[in-house]
């Protein structure tokens, strides 16, 4: 019978590992310590966002019941609403500009030179040119307003259309042409 050496393994001299398996085994773990270090780094970030997350929604649930909030809400439709009212009116602004209608000094001017007798039905105004019409008890009241037209600055032309006899008293169209054509000046 042979006798059986145990200790045979250990006299065998084991081989080195070459460097190439070493730096390949330490690079797997130093990418697993990296990734677990990232892995834990988003954790953290995100519990700490859930955390900032739970405390907005807890200020705007606070900010939502508050009455401040109520008020506030109702002042910015108030604002809404004023500033869609306000464009309204710079358009319509806009527009009354656009068409040239008599504007109100021109107003002021004709109702300064318009006699007792007299009376003016309507007033239309196209291109610097006032087209009035009116009724008047007596044909020297329209000469009298024909004249006081005159007597204004901005009137370059004037001429009376129209003169007409009816039950009431006389009706008369006259034409005006304001600031020499030019509707600009009035």
């Amino acid at each position: 019978m042979s006798d059986y050496n145990f200790f045979n393994d250990l006299s065998i001299k084991k081989e080195k590992k070459s460097t190439s398996f070493v730096v390949t085994l330490l690079l797997c773990i130093l990418l697993l310590v990296g990734m677990a270090g990232l892995y834990g780094y988003n954790y953290y970030i995100r519990t700490y966002l859930e955390m900032d997350l739970a405390k907005t929604n807890t200020a705007i649930a606070e900010i939502k019941a508050s009455e401040d909030l109520g008020r506030i809400l109702h002042k910015k439709d108030i604002l809404d609403n004023l500033g869609t009212i306000l464009s309204n009116i710079e358009v319509a602004n806009g527009t009354i500009h656009d068409r040239h209608l008599v504007q109100e000094n021109v107003f002021a001017m004709i109702s300064d030179t318009l006699p007792m007798d007299v009376e003016l039905v309507s007033i239309d105004m196209v291109d610097g040119v006032i087209t009035m019409g009116g009724i008047a008890l007596n044909k020297p009241a329209i000469a009298e307003f024909e004249h006081n037209l005159r007597q204004m600055t901005s009137v370059s032309d004037l001429f009376i259309s129209e003169i007409v006899n009816n039950e009431t008293g006389y009706g008369f169209v006259i034409q005006v042409q304001i600031g020499g054509g030019n509707h600009e000046n009035i």
